[in-house]
């Protein structure tokens, strides 16, 4: 199932929202902005490898950026 997830990313926290393809909300939460916590992010929200990402730009957008590349 293809899935969409928008990313307010901030120092210590992210908020995000995961949409499928028809744009029903399949997930909604707050995550550390750290590398496991993107990753549980994924993991329990079931989002496939390859998923699109809108990532609201800012000081951390390229470390989130980073980290969400090295999560495939």
């Amino acid at each position: 199932m293809q899935q969409y997830v928008g990313l307010d990313a901030h120092s210590k926290n992210s908020v995000f929202v995961i949409q499928d393809a028809v744009g029903r909300v399949v997930s909604r939460g707050r995550v550390p902005t750290t590398l496991s916590g993107f990753q549980e992010m994924r993991d329990q929200s079931g989002v496939p490898l390859g998923s699109e990402v809108a990532l609201e730009s800012g000081p951390v957008a390229f470390l989130v950026a980073d980290y969400l590349t090295d999560l495939g």
